[in-house]
């Protein structure tokens, strides 16, 4: 009896062991379906993901392509731009006086380089009239016949020594361009008469060669000197090849940030203080300092705010250029005793006279407060 009972626990116990077993599978079972329902959305989202990331692909190729055709149609419409200015020429220099007539002006002009008169489209003088300006503005010719603008373009030769100049009509991108090319240009033919410079539309062809703006550092020449230069008493500046400049590339570590020059610093910092922390962003981010002063130049602001907060910006940071940019520092110490120019038209920082304008050098023709000048003697004062 005893071992009958021993077998009916055994097998309760058994059965006890199979329940829990089949428990244990159904729980399984239960999990094993959770699971191919959680892998089934898995691959769903996976699916999306792919389906995503296909038109993200899709999407970047378009860009790319709409971004080539882009270039190409500005290319085309840049060419198209400089074919229909094919006919024009822009002359400046000639005194401007009131009720004037432009086409008299000019054939009179043509007539005396012996070229002259020709049939004109049209002529007329450019921009607004300024009755704060000295400057006459340039007048801008029409030729009918192409023929007649070479050949007065090859007279030319005959202003030399005047204050009239000839040149194509450009476009106003293509200009900016050529003119920061132009100092270089005028250094080239300063130093040496007998080499073959020419601007050619946003290009500088020397000896057979074509630079850019960003490949004219390649000219084999010291171009520190294309815009700095000095007599007994004064030394001149201007443009980014010169250390005295604010454009002269060199990085400035103030308030533990890097700047590029002491015109991005100045041109962040007065977008910043004039609340324009927009353009402050693209000042940090442009490519040469050039660019960073075209992106200040939307911020426009008073005399006084110059000669106070502006003076300010500039002192801080030509402190810590004079500190740290040796050429810069070395150009002060071998010229303390002489005063020093900013060789530009602007009328608070320079002289109003460019470094090209042979007057430069006569100070009674100076129109230009020349701060920039005076900034750079108290540094000096203060080493």
């Amino acid at each position: 009896m005893a071992e009958v009972l021993r077998e009916v626990r055994k097998i309760d116990g058994i059965q006890k062991d199979v329940t829990s077993i089949k428990v244990n599978m159904d729980e399984m079972q239960a999990s094993l379906l959770n699971t191919q329902m959680q892998l089934s959305e898995a691959c769903e989202e996976i699916a999306i993901l792919k389906a995503g990331q296909n038109k993200v692909d899709r999407l970047q190729s378009e860009i790319v392509y709409l971004k080539a055709k882009t270039e190409l149609l500005e290319k085309k419409i840049e060419q198209q731009d400089k074919y229909s200015r094919r006919e024009n020429m822009v002359v400046k220099g000639i005194p401007e006086s009131a009720h004037e007539d432009c086409q008299a002006v000019i054939n009179n002009l043509f007539t005396k380089l012996g070229v002259g008169p020709f049939q004109l489209q049209r002529v007329h003088r450019l921009g607004f009239a300024n009755k704060t300006s000295s400057r006459p503005r340039p007048i801008i010719v029409r030729f009918v016949c192409f023929q007649d603008k070479m050949k007065t373009f090859l007279s030319r030769g005959q202003l030399r020594g005047t204050n009239i100049y000839l040149q194509d009509d450009l476009a106003p991108d293509v200009e900016k361009r050529q003119q920061e090319l132009r100092p270089v240009l005028n250094h080239i033919r300063k130093t040496n008469p007998n080499a073959k410079a020419v601007l050619v539309d946003d290009k500088l062809r020397f000896e057979g060669r074509l630079y850019t703006r960003e490949t004219v550092k390649d000219i084999p020449m010291d171009m520190t000197a294309v815009g700095t230069s000095m007599n007994d008493s004064h030394v001149f500046f201007s443009g980014e090849y010169s250390p005295l400049s604010n454009l002269y590339p060199c990085s400035l570590i103030i308030d533990d940030r890097e700047y590029k020059s002491v015109e991005q610093y100045y041109q962040y910092h007065k977008c910043m203080q004039n609340g324009k922390p927009e353009i402050a962003k693209e000042i940090l981010q442009s490519s040469s300092p050039r660019n960073a002063m075209y992106l200040g130049k939307q911020v426009k602001v008073s005399d006084d705010w110059c000669k106070s907060k502006g003076c300010e910006l500039f002192k801080t940071a030509l402190s810590v250029k004079a500190k740290n940019v040796k050429e810069f520092s070395a150009l002060l110490l071998s010229n303390k005793e002489k005063m020093f120019a900013e060789a530009t038209r602007h009328p608070i920082w320079g002289i109003g006279l460019p470094f090209s304008d042979k007057e430069k050098e006569k100070v009674a023709k100076w129109s230009g407060l020349n701060i920039m000048g005076h900034l750079i003697k108290e540094i000096i004062e203060q080493k």
